[in-house]
């Protein structure tokens, strides 16, 4: 992981290495956070909630 990291901030020359790592890191992180228990949209959680009320 942190090789990962080195390659994003330090780049690869003639090679859209950041790019790539940018969308994989984005999914990872969406994946983390709905195996957390996040609810995106989080206003979908407060409607339920009003309606439990």
């Amino acid at each position: 992981m942190s090789y990962l990291l080195y390659l994003m901030i330090c780049g690869v020359p003639n090679h859209p290495i950041g790019v790539f790592l940018a969308l994989e890191m984005s999914f990872v992180i969406l994946l983390v956070g709905m195996r957390v228990g996040l609810v995106w949209p989080a206003v979908a959680e407060a409607s339920v909630e009003k309606g439990m009320q």
